[in-house]
């Protein structure tokens, strides 16, 4: 442990390196790390303390390398997870045969980006405008739509 708290490395250093301290005790916060990614605090807290070593959800721990700048190897390590575990290949859902021609591109838009974003690990911000653009012309929905879509696909279902 480090000394004055109750968190282990390498949970300590990677909340402080990535900005996750608590403005009144200059320590690590649980809650800020939480709240980046959309998770009850004792969520994060069980998955760095263990409670869920080996069965932590892969979308939490996707967004927590994301939030901390790590991989998601190195954070699967931290919580007992074998990364090999990963996801698996995407395949849509059923009913997806009533869908035109142009619906089916259209999402094939859609997930091509969100491919390319997760692959280069950019912020959404990041994912730029050209892309948000391309969806947004191909799919008929405004800009600010493809983004929401986007953003809430992003989001880890924990």
């Amino acid at each position: 442990m480090t000394p004055g708290s109750d968190l282990e490395e390498p949970w300590y250093s990677a909340l402080i390196d990535a900005g996750f301290v608590d403005t009144r005790t200059g320590k690590p916060s649980q809650r800020q790390l939480a709240e980046s990614i959309g998770v009850h605090p004792s969520t994060v807290s069980r998955a760095i303390r263990g409670s869920n070593a080996g069965s932590a959800a892969v979308d939490l721990v996707y967004a927590l390398a994301g939030a901390l700048h790590k991989t998601p190897t190195v954070v699967a390590s931290w919580v007992g997870r074998s990364w090999s575990e990963g996801v698996a290949a995407y395949e849509p859902p059923a009913g997806t045969e009533v869908l035109s021609h142009h619906q089916r591109e259209a999402l094939n838009t859609v997930v091509r980006a969100m491919i390319a974003e997760a692959g280069d690990r950019r912020t959404r911000r990041a994912l730029g405008s050209r892309a948000v653009v391309e969806i947004a012309d191909k799919t008929g929905l405004s800009r600010g739509e493809v983004a929401d879509i986007l953003e809430a696909a992003e989001a880890p279902d924990v």
